[in-house]
């Protein structure tokens, strides 16, 4: 595989610092809190519009947390890719869109009962939340308000 300016993808010096920078990103990600990656991941996927789940011929991946099965989420293919190790390597980043999300996804995953692991990275704690916390935190509201307040 070539660049644009014919020289091998592993001998451009471009390419080689995007891998670097990619790199550096996960590590980053990787030394933060589980709070501080649900922000990043909030701030993300509201400025891309997209999230991201690991998916094979079978389906989506389910992970359990607390005796509970979820869904685990990222805010990139990068990380989620990164995530798809052992049980999980013949799995591949697939890409929702924001309004899917909030749309069709959430009430889906909602109405099946499941949770939602956010922001997964190795075996750092996360945040897990209901689909209608995520999509109320993705919206910027909070998903136990009262309406009828005066």
């Amino acid at each position: 595989m070539a660049t644009d300016d014919g020289l091998p993808c592993w001998r451009d010096p471009k390419r080689r610092q995007n891998v670097s920078d990619d790199q550096n990103q996960l590590r980053r990600l990787g030394e933060m809190s589980a709070d501080q990656r649900f922000e990043h991941f909030l701030e993300t996927v509201n400025e891309e519009g997209e999230l991201f789940i690991l998916c094979d011929d079978d389906g989506f991946v389910l992970v359990r947390s607390d005796n509970e099965e979820c869904i685990p989420v990222w805010p990139d293919s990068d990380s989620a890719a990164a995530w798809a190790t052992d049980e999980w390597e013949g799995c591949e980043p697939m890409g929702i869109d924001l309004d899917s999300w909030l749309d069709r996804w959430g009430p889906g995953l909602e109405g099946d009962k499941l949770n939602i692991v956010v922001h997964p990275m190795g075996e750092n704690e996360v945040v897990v939340s209901t689909p209608a916390e995520l999509s109320a935190a993705l919206q910027g509201v909070e998903a136990d308000e009262d309406d009828d307040e005066d």
